[in-house]
């Protein structure tokens, strides 16, 4: 995943769970979800230019 490399954390890092559940596409659509609010946080932090 793009953000993942933006961030600087690597897959291992989350939760294992959380890439076992998304399997469908739904699941998939709502872990998008999860990390696009987790860059727009970290964005607003300074943490991401």
């Amino acid at each position: 995943e793009p953000v993942l490399f933006k961030t600087g954390l690597s897959a291992s890092t989350l939760p294992h769970m959380e890439h076992d559940v998304a399997t469908t596409p739904g699941q998939r659509k709502v872990w998008q979800e999860k990390m696009r609010e987790r860059e727009a946080n970290l964005k607003a932090r300074g943490l991401l230019s």
